[in-house]
């Protein structure tokens, strides 16, 4: 396993991780890019356990991100936010490698 730092978690992002990995039992977070979307790539953030063989683990503010190995080249140099509204509240990747993004947000191009 290798820790490195390309992801960046914003302060109310981190809060809000902490507060639902506490809630959930979980330790980590973990990114996944999937195809899929209506731009062709999608993110997947999800609550996880111990990172596995196949992640890159970024250390944030008391907890890791994991990213799978044939993600991180999709998000490298992102910044985890998280996103409240009256519909909504969710974490979203400020994504630097992204060329287009979908009118939601959730689905990118690079």
């Amino acid at each position: 396993m290798q820790v490195v730092t390309m992801i960046t978690v914003d302060p109310v992002a981190a809060a809000k991780a902490k507060e639902i990995l506490a809630q959930i039992g979980k330790p980590n977070i973990r990114i996944v890019v999937l195809s899929g979307g209506c731009s062709g790539l999608e993110y997947k953030v999800e609550p996880a356990d111990m990172p596995t063989a196949e992640d890159l683990v970024f250390e944030a503010n008391g907890f890791q991100v994991l990213v799978e190995r044939r993600s991180v080249i999709y998000v490298a140099g992102s910044t985890l936010t998280y996103q409240s509204s009256l519909m909504q509240s969710k974490f979203v990747l400020v994504n630097p490698n992204a060329r287009a993004t979908c009118s939601c947000g959730d689905s990118f191009s690079v």
